[in-house]
């Protein structure tokens, strides 16, 4: 595109936004919180060698949108300055600064890596918002993605996707490198680029399962964003170029391959939010953390607003998350990396399309209990912006179209209340720590760790867990008058291997209160059994209290869990060590660089393993746990009687759950 036809697209494009901005409230609101970012941002002189933490690639993308769009609204010379200064600095640095930090690969030619799709990004914005901010800078803008980006950025797509012919794997990056790729060729006018366009689209869709993604959640909102992003710079070309398709790629193309597959995931998305954000009781927004995954999350709104928008079977569901996510008030979180997918706000065109956006409609009642393909299964009690409870279980997999970021978490779970986080997942922080490596592991989850005198056995992340979980609604055994009871049960025997022969976990939960977790574990060989449940320490607030050698009680944030092990047997007969309290890390949200904010610290985690006192070939342990509010917590109470638990509530109201384990579906 020329640049005379950027500055007539620019000019309407300042049009239709200021109209919205000025028409919608929800619209209004982001881009004030967007001038604030982009006044904070021109008050330093450059993106580099700034006094916070930061480094430049991370945070172009974020700061040079914020600045342009700002000055896209109301025009300033010193904001276009600062544009021109920004840009004349990057396109000035040398191709291995394109590449970004020094734990990138680098090689000849050179490869592109997230930093440089991210970098052409942020020229591309400009450009297409700000264009009159580059002015005679304009040609060497091109050139330096032609070169610098173009180039680099085609020849990792190559590279992966000849592994993938392989039999090997794609993931979050292809995404993000596809998407610098296309703007980078768009601007720089090589579109003879672009030919592999469809099956590349194509290659986007099959990333998503039809109902999650199998990387974590933290990783489908990056790799959602640069698929919005792809959506919306694609046909902007088509509207501004008065063309059908690029690449033989038309609107309805480009509707199926990004946008379909990011909709379906839309209720996986919020069944998972622990919390929406209320920036009057300081709370942020947060999520189930399973895998790779911050606690401290919330869904894109560029990729709400898109959907939002649009005639597809969640845009109501786009519009209740974006209102509910993103409220009227600036959320008291870090707002940096927005664009890396950690610390999500609203950017620019999430302002252009809200406006557009469908009425807000909360997920349907039937939503409660899922099980999900991408290996979670999710139980909570309401819609509420913060439920009462909420439970997820990590119940197995099918083979996923992409499974990078997985831990050896399979038959883990976490348990929320009211917000406050009983029992958690350690989360990720920087992948370059041993920190990172320890969170992986299962000694890091509430799940189990084998021996024998050969030594520890613990469980491996594989491709497919046979017998999950069949995905779909979770429906109740029964009610029950403390609530629905619903089972789920898996074998997790292949994450171990040889000599474990069964390994199933079956959860009973008993919303809101009770979950009963029965084990059942066959080896060919004698093997000693840990079992872990992690508790969360992470605000140096959990109280703990050994009651017995086999029963705990947790109290946090007013909140309060008991768990007991009412049966335990190795070979037929009773056996059970007493528990024992150690130490693990737990993370909120995933930063570069090491020594970030949200990087946990030995002993946020308290880890209670219940151990078998001696090695045997089969042993089988029943395990309750009761959640609720502080107070209360003493008046419950759950014993094993007649091959039942009988748990007894405060107001005495009796429930017997039979510990026979639920069968799983066969894979």
């Amino acid at each position: 595109m020329s640049q005379v036809s950027e500055d007539r697209v620019a000019q309407a494009r300042r049009e239709g936004v200021r109209a919205a901005v000025r028409d919608d409230p929800w619209a209004r609101r982001a881009a004030e919180e967007i001038r604030r970012h982009a006044e904070a941002a021109a008050a330093h002189p450059t993106l580099a060698d700034r006094p916070d933490r930061e480094r430049w690639w991370h945070v172009a993308w974020d700061r040079l949108a914020d600045v342009a769009f700002s000055h896209l609204l109301e025009p300033e010379e010193a904001l276009a300055q600062w544009l021109r200064d920004q840009v004349g600095w990057i396109v000035a640095a040398d191709a291995d600064a394109w590449i970004g930090p020094g734990f990138r690969e680098r090689v000849s030619p050179s490869l592109g890596q997230l930093e440089t799709a991210h970098v052409a990004l942020a020229l591309a914005t400009v450009l297409e918002i700000a264009p009159d901010a580059v002015g005679s800078l304009h040609g060497s803008v091109l050139e330096a993605l032609r070169t610098k980006a173009l180039g680099p950025s085609e020849r990792w797509l190559r590279r992966r996707e000849e592994a993938a012919a392989g039999g090997g794997q794609l993931n979050n990056w292809y995404v993000v490198l596809l998407d610098g790729q296309v703007a980078a060729a768009l601007h720089a006018g090589e579109e003879a680029h672009l030919e592999a366009l469809p099956e590349r689209l194509r290659r986007v869709h099959d990333l998503f399962e039809t109902d999650s993604y199998g990387e974590s959640l933290q990783y489908w909102g990056y790799a959602a964003r640069h698929a919005a992003e792809l959506h919306a710079r694609l046909t902007g070309r088509l509207d501004s170029n008065g063309v059908d398709a690029i690449a033989g790629v038309g609107r309805a193309d480009l509707d199926a391959l990004l946008l379909v597959p990011l909709d379906r995931c839309l209720p996986w998305v919020a069944a998972s939010l622990t919390a929406h954000p209320d920036p009057a009781a300081g709370l942020r927004p947060g999520a189930v953390n399973l895998g790779d995954s911050a606690r401290t999350w919330r869904p894109p709104a560029e990729v709400l607003a898109a959907i939002a928008r649009r005639q597809l079977p969640h845009a109501e569901v786009a519009s209740w998350l974006l209102e509910a996510c993103y409220p009227a008030q600036p959320v008291p979180i870090a707002s940096e990396l927005s664009t890396f997918g950690f610390f999500n706000r609203a950017g620019w065109r999430a302002v252009v399309d809200a406006p557009e956006r469908r009425p807000a409609r909360p997920p349907a009642e039937g939503a409660l209990a899922v099980a999900y393909r991408a290996g979670t299964t999710i139980v909570r009690t309401d819609w509420n912006p913060v439920p009462e409870t909420l439970v997820a279980l990590q119940t197995g997999h099918d083979a996923l179209g992409a499974s990078s970021h997985r831990h050896a978490d399979v038959g883990s779970f976490v348990l929320v209340r009211r917000g406050v986080s009983l029992l958690a997942d350690p989360g990720h922080c920087t992948y370059r720590l041993d920190a990172h490596r320890a969170a992986t592991a299962a000694t890091s989850h509430s799940t189990w760790t084998f021996s024998d005198p050969s030594g520890p056995i613990e469980q491996h992340l594989v491709t497919a867990v046979p017998g999950r979980q069949e995905p779909g609604p979770v429906g109740p055994d029964r009610q029950t008058p403390l609530g629905p009871l619903r089972s789920v049960g898996v074998d997790l025997a292949s994450t171990y291997g040889a000599p474990v022969s069964t390994a199933r976990r079956t959860w009973h939960v008993l919303m809101p209160h009770v979950v009963v977790v029965v084990d059942e574990i066959a080896a060919d060989r004698p093997l000693q059994v840990r079992t872990r449940f992690v508790t969360d320490n992470s605000g140096d607030d959990l109280a703990t209290h050994v009651a017995t050698g086999s029963r705990v009680v947790i109290r946090r944030g007013g909140q309060a869990a008991k768990i007991l092990r009412v049966d335990a047997r190795t070979d037929g007969v009773e056996d059970a060590a007493p528990v024992v309290l150690s130490t693990s890390t737990l993370h909120d949200v995933y930063d570069p660089l090491p020594l970030a904010p949200g990087q946990g610290r030995e002993g946020t985690g308290v880890v209670q393993t219940f151990s078998t006192a001696r090695a045997g070939r089969t042993h089988r342990a029943v395990y309750v746990i009761i959640a609720d509010d502080e107070p209360r917590i003493r008046g419950w109470h759950a014993d094993l009687e007649d091959g039942r638990v009988t748990v007894s509530s405060p107001e005495r109201t009796v429930v017997q759950i039979p510990f026979v384990p639920a069968r799983p579906a066969e894979g």
